[in-house]
């Protein structure tokens, strides 16, 4: 076997059978909703030879517009090219013959619906030029009246793969959309090849078919399992019967034992390692921190190595923290069956179950190992911790994360912890545990890596099987609160964070004109800091004063200064964590196709007390602006309780009113007269 995993294999070609399209019968037009189809895939290279069976599908009841799916209709198969083969591509042909299954015999008895074939020679411009591309062939009664294949020129849609060819000219036999088989080929790589050795295949001379039954490759949670595995295992799509058998064994199984030296040793889920089965059925809590610091053992990769690949994304789910309970009978020893989900561009992959635990950890040997083809710069990673359930009780997402892997360098080993969220996009979150990985990342080519994040990012389907997966995928990628739906509490939280921006972009603005007109040091020069930028806005802003037609070019010249100024500040910051690549990383991506050699390693602890230093400072800032806030709030609400307040209705109180006092003392006097005269009389 040639190549390293993921690398493409041109001796070998895996083809794919996707389905048919308004089959006919032969003989009778009234049993269209009656076939049963299948395909026979042979291959011959000798006039009047007998062809060699490559692969034959699964029936399809009833139907004659038939679909196959991998693995359980067995529609995938392998083609060994040998360098005789590839000598004369010309003289090997595979042919396909889709039948009729209207008799429990050998099937070349069965009815022949259809058949046609393609040269090797065919095969092998389709997977240079339009590898994975949909092909339609035209069935058609290749056998002459004695029952002799005929040769004739292959009637396939031939504008799937040639656009030199000029649709005008197409035959009536093309242009009908009847009896069409619908194929896929490509190039296999050394890891489809691994999946044939670690399933249970069927060779026939150097053919040998790809899937065999899903089934026994989910019944292998206790073998030995390979360093590579291209047949992940979703928790979520095995059967109930299964699960529920290995949940009965855990529970009358031993949890935990005490050894002779009196350490309390925990059994270690989901299973111990095949290779030191005694060493590792019960270890105590150091001997499980131990062994989950140990790089992974079994690998699972996901996706297939193309030209558009720009890397790899390597990840380790190592251990989750503090969980809360999500089962009942938690005094009984019932906890959280918790296991992680994880979903990168059109992959989907989980971890194994570990049962009982609100602080999992998943051992080497355990499937808690993934590699990610990366098709682009932008895609994120997402992960989520769920609580397995049985029966029909769907399974409860626990919290999940977000990783935007633009923050990480390339070949660099990251060990991560971060708290988990039942939702992103909400402003008051609740902790609920942790989650530790481990992740790196490869990029094949830094320039192109760099030039794809220009290209918009593309849509992505993740499928599934069972309908089981599709809440927690829902659950890991979307949380809690679909943004498409309405929320009132989702609402709250965007209106919380525009008033932040405004916040930061006031500061931004602020800090930057002040540092700017007080000639302050903004670029660290040694040991110094120098106001570079300050000095370029007073020369630049003379210079343009006398050339008024600069103006537009100046607009956009000043667009790139502040992106750049902003790169700078964000090198300058004391956690490396903050720091990003500088103006002479990119320039050296477009130039020598990588980054100039630069640090790459994080030590333990690196400049924490400066970080703590800046990140108090700043804390205290907004703590000293907020709090000079609220004074001035409260001042203005004294203000305008002071101006509200009527001094005229006020009783027992002087009034500052003249005219008042005046009509008051007209009134008393004229009280006194009338008195004096009554009293006279």
């Amino acid at each position: 076997m040639a190549g390293s995993p993921g690398e493409s294999n041109s001796n070998v070609i895996l083809v794919e059978i996707i389905g048919a399209t308004d089959l006919q019968h032969p003989k009778k037009d009234s049993v269209k909703k009656s076939l049963q189809p299948f395909v026979v895939a042979s291959l011959d290279g000798k006039e009047g030879g007998v062809p060699k069976v490559l692969q034959r599908t699964k029936r399809k009841k009833k139907t004659a517009d038939p679909i196959w799916c991998a693995p359980e209709d067995r529609c995938l198969f392998l083609i060994f090219v040998t360098s005789e083969m590839k000598e004369n591509p010309s003289l090997y042909n595979i042919q396909f013959d889709v039948r009729d299954k209207d008799a429990i015999t050998d099937p070349f008895s069965c009815t022949l619906i259809g058949s046609q074939k393609m040269t090797l020679n065919e095969i092998l411009v389709i997977c240079d030029e339009k590898a994975e591309e949909r092909i339609e062939l035209k069935l058609q009664d290749l056998q002459n009246k004695n029952g002799r294949i005929r040769r004739q020129e292959t009637a396939i849609t031939r504008e799937k793969y040639d656009p030199s060819m000029n649709r005008s000219k197409k035959s009536d036999a093309e242009e009908d959309n009847t009896n069409l088989l619908a194929v896929r080929f490509r190039f296999a790589s050394s890891l489809d090849q691994k999946l044939m050795q670690e399933l249970d295949q069927e060779s026939v001379g150097k053919i040998a078919s790809l899937w065999n039954d899903a089934a026994k490759s989910l019944n292998k949670q206790l073998s030995p399992r390979n360093e590579i595995n291209s047949s992940p295992r979703l928790i979520t799509e095995m059967s109930t019967q299964e699960v529920g058998v290995n949940n009965v064994m855990n529970m009358f199984t031993k949890k935990s034992s005490r050894g002779k030296d009196g350490k309390l040793r925990f059994r270690v889920q989901p299973c111990p390692d095949t290779k030191r089965i005694a060493a590792t059925t019960y270890l105590s809590e150091e001997e499980l921190q131990y062994e989950m610091h140990k790089p992974s053992t079994n690998w699972v990769q996901c996706g297939t190595d193309t030209k558009k690949s720009l890397g790899m994304v390597y990840l380790e789910v190592l251990r989750c923290e503090g969980l809360p309970n999500m089962d009942a009978g938690g005094a009984l020893g019932n906890k959280t069956d918790a296991f992680v989900c994880a979903v990168y561009e059109e992959s989907l992959v989980q971890t194994d179950v570990i049962d009982d635990r609100l602080s999992p950890m998943w051992m080497p040997w355990t499937q808690r190992a993934f590699c990610f083809q990366m098709r682009h710069p932008l895609s994120q990673l997402y992960l989520s911790v769920v609580d397995f359930d049985l029966g029909l009780s769907p399974h409860d997402g626990i919290g999940r994360i977000a990783v935007n892997l633009n923050h990480f360098e390339s070949d660099v080993a990251y060990t991560l912890k971060y708290k988990i969220h039942p939702a992103a996009n909400v402003y008051d979150r609740e902790d609920l545990g942790t989650i530790t990985i481990r992740l790196r990342k490869h990029i094949n080519n830094d320039r192109d890596f760099m030039l794809a994040s220009l290209k918009p990012t593309p849509r992505l389907h993740v499928n599934m099987i069972s309908p089981n997966t599709l809440p927690v995928a829902n659950f890991t990628i979307y949380g809690t609160h679909n943004e498409d739906h309405y929320d009132i509490q989702l609402l709250r939280s965007y209106v919380n964070e525009i008033i932040e921006m405004k916040g930061f972009l006031v500061y931004a603005i602020g800090d930057s004109f002040s540092s700017l007109v007080m000639w302050r040091g903004q670029v660290k020069v040694g040991s110094y800091y120098l106001p570079i930028h300050s000095a370029a806005a007073f020369f630049g802003g003379t210079f343009i004063v006398e050339r008024p037609h600069l103006l537009p070019g100046c607009f956009f010249l000043t667009i790139a200064w502040i992106m750049l100024a902003s790169m700078m500040n964000r090198l300058q910051h004391p956690s490396p964590w903050h720091k990003t690549n500088s103006f002479i990383d990119y320039f050296s991506m477009l130039v020598n196709e990588k980054a100039s050699d630069r640090k790459t390693v994080i030590n333990r602890m690196e400049n924490h007390k400066e970080t703590s230093k800046y990140k108090a400072n700043w804390d205290h800032r907004l703590k000293s602006d907020l709090d000079t806030s609220w004074k001035v709030w409260e001042l203005q609400l004294e203000m305008d309780k002071i101006g509200n307040e009527d001094m005229n209705t006020e009783v027992n109180k002087r009034t500052s009113d003249p005219l008042g006092k005046i009509e008051e003392n007209v009134a008393t006097l004229f009280k006194d007269s009338l008195h004096n005269i009554s009293h006279s009389v």
